[in-house]
């Protein structure tokens, strides 16, 4: 399995695949903005939704709003969170914290795209 990061800005994205061939298994994108984080994760499988929830409570985000959408047979999962100071909310470390809280990218090596 391959987990690739890709940093732009305020925009982390992370996905994995089973081999390079595949389409991504799962897609992650956590973006700041002036209230807090939006996470997106894209998957062709069922997520531990409270699992994640639950870890972005103890990051010290408030749960807002939370849509799973379904996509051509993949499941959107858009999070809206807020925090009272975003200072203390780094989105490339949440990012590889909710990546290695899924299953299947938890043994995934993280790289640059």
């Amino acid at each position: 399995m391959m987990c690739n990061l890709n940093v732009d800005g305020p925009d982390i994205t992370t996905s994995t695949k089973a081999t390079a061939h595949d389409p991504p298994t799962i897609v992650i994108t956590v973006t700041r903005n002036l209230a807090g984080v939006e996470v997106v994760l894209s998957t062709a499988q069922v997520l531990p939704l409270s699992k994640i929830l639950d870890l972005l409570v103890k990051e010290g985000l408030s749960v807002v709003n939370c849509v799973q959408t379904n996509v051509e047979g993949r499941k959107i999962y858009t999070i809206h969170a807020e925090v009272s100071d975003l200072s203390g909310i780094e989105p490339s470390a949440l990012q590889r914290k909710l990546a290695e809280s899924i299953p299947s990218s938890s043994n995934s090596l993280l790289s640059k795209w």
